[in-house]
């Protein structure tokens, strides 16, 4: 039912706006029709003004006169604003009476006045309109006039620019070709003066070169001395007392400067300290193996570099682990000489024996 519903006020809706469209197709229609007939009626004064303008003209007399005064007095009173000069439409109007009483010489004066009016006003319309048309084409044509004046003005201007930006060009050119040479020659001036400066460059290099020897040299005499007076006294290990301070020693050469021991039964394992570094010391007839490694790494776990000194060799497995923890294991000699029982102990002897000089 709603849905008949909706069907049907939509259906109302429809055919009310087909009617209302009609409607408006007609007034429309109405309007148009009265247009062309007032249009039609326009110029069918327009067509009798034009043939009265032909009749021949009769001779003038006091009735023509008056006849002429009181239709132009009349077109003035009817249509007020008409016509500035209605002077100019006498001779029109004195051809219209004429023509008037020669078509129904049974009118009265009223009434041939008022078919004078209507040809009068048909011509005034007429003239009016002429003269509107030719103004309208002269605006018309004077706005032409001035468009063709401001193109060709703005043609004028690019034509000017675009020779102005040719002669520009055609200088850079010209200027361009004229400094070639110039660059030339001071590309050649700065080629010889980077090469004079390459010379003496190449100069000051070798007297660096030469001063830096001469500073190594130096150096290594003055280490070589250094190495003489600081290196460890050689010192006979007979007890575990002397076994660590020359273990305090070494440390200290190696550049361990505050290495100390750490006091007989206080070390918990660890024999001499410095900082961040720690060393155990092990006076045994046998080979070092990896359980002692371990307890060591594990009692100074919070050193950064662990040094391990035996007076006997170690077992391949300790030398594995020292390796894979970064240990660096010594083996001291009845005389406290030190060699390096591994990888990281080596590199350490040889960069405190031959150490690696700084270039200047």
């Amino acid at each position: 039912m709603l849905h008949a519903r909706i069907l049907l006020v939509q259906g109302q809706n429809a055919a009310s706006l087909r009617s209302e469209e009609e409607s408006a197709r007609k007034r429309a229609a109405a309007a148009l029709k009265n247009q062309e007939a007032e249009k039609a009626a326009v110029e069918r004064r327009a067509e009798e003004g034009r043939w009265i303008s032909d009749e021949v003209q009769a001779p003038r007399s006091d009735v023509i006169l008056a006849r002429r005064e009181s239709a132009l007095s009349a077109i003035v009173l009817r249509y007020p604003g008409l016509v500035d000069n209605p002077s100019v439409y006498g001779e029109f109007a004195d051809r219209a009476w004429r023509a008037t009483f020669q078509r129904n010489h049974a009118l009265s004066e009223s009434e041939a006045l008022e078919k004078v009016l209507e040809m009068l006003h048909a011509r005034i319309l007429l003239v009016q309109g002429q003269n509107a048309a030719s103004l309208r084409a002269e605006e018309e044509s004077a706005r032409k006039r001035a468009a063709a004046a401001l193109e060709k003005v703005k043609s004028d201007r690019i034509a000017a620019k675009l020779r102005a930006d040719e002669e520009s060009q055609a200088i850079t050119d010209e200027q361009r070709w004229l400094n070639l040479p110039l660059e030339r020659l001071k590309a050649q001036k700065e080629d010889a003066e980077w090469r004079a400066g390459a010379a003496k460059r190449k100069v000051a290099a070798a007297k660096r070169e030469a001063a830096r020897k001469v500073k190594v040299e130096a150096d290594q005499q003055a280490y070589a001395e250094w190495c003489r007076k600081n290196k460890p006294k050689q010192l006979h290990i007979t007890d575990w007392d002397k076994a660590e301070r020359n273990a305090e020693m070494w440390m200290r050469f190696m550049g361990f400067v505050d290495a100390r021991q750490t006091g007989a039964g206080a070390d918990g394992g660890i024999d001499v300290v410095a900082t961040g570094a720690a060393a155990q010391v092990k006076r045994e007839g046998y080979d070092i193996g990896r359980p002692a490694l371990q307890g060591f790494k594990g009692a100074a776990w919070e050193y950064e570099v662990h040094l391990f000194f035996s007076s006997s060799g170690y077992t391949k497995q300790a030398v594995d682990f020292a390796n894979s923890v970064k240990m660096e294991l010594y083996v001291v000699g009845p005389y406290g000489e030190v060699t390096g029982g591994n990888q990281a102990a080596l590199d350490r002897l040889e960069r405190v024996t031959e150490p690696v000089w700084a270039t200047p």
